[in-house]
C-alpha cells in the first residue's frame, strides 16, 4: 500500500515589509531590529519575524545604494569624470 503524504500545515503568511520613504526609516528600522534581536529577550518566533523582517530591510536599503551608485556614476560620466566603481567601492577605496 503506497504511503500517503503527511497532512501539510497551513503556513503564515510572509511578513509584509514595512513601507519606508526614505533609505534612513529603512536603516533606522534595520538598525533598531538588530537592537531587539541583541538583547536576547525575544522568543523564537519573534526573532524568527525580527530576522524576516531584517532581511527584506536590508535587501531594500542594498538596492537603495545600488541606485544611487548607479546615478553617482552617471553624474560622473557626464561631468567627464569617468570613475567606475569596482567592486561595490568608491574609487578611494573607502
Amino acid at each position: 500500500m503506497p504511503r500517503s503524504a503527511p497532512p501539510t500545515r497551513p503556513t503564515a503568511p510572509p511578513a509584509q515589509p514595512a513601507s519606508f520613504e526614505t533609505f534612513e526609516q529603512a536603516l533606522g528600522r534595520l538598525e533598531e531590529i538588530i537592537r531587539r534581536l541583541e538583547g536576547g529577550n525575544l522568543s523564537l518566533d519573534e526573532s524568527i519575524q525580527c530576522f524576516t523582517e531584517g532581511m527584506k530591510l536590508h535587501a531594500f536599503c542594498e538596492q537603495a545604494l545600488k541606485q544611487a551608485r548607479q546615478k553617482i556614476d552617471v553624474l560622473l560620466r557626464e561631468s567627464g569624470q569617468i570613475v567606475p566603481w569596482e567592486d561595490g567601492q568608491p574609487p578611494d577605496g573607502s
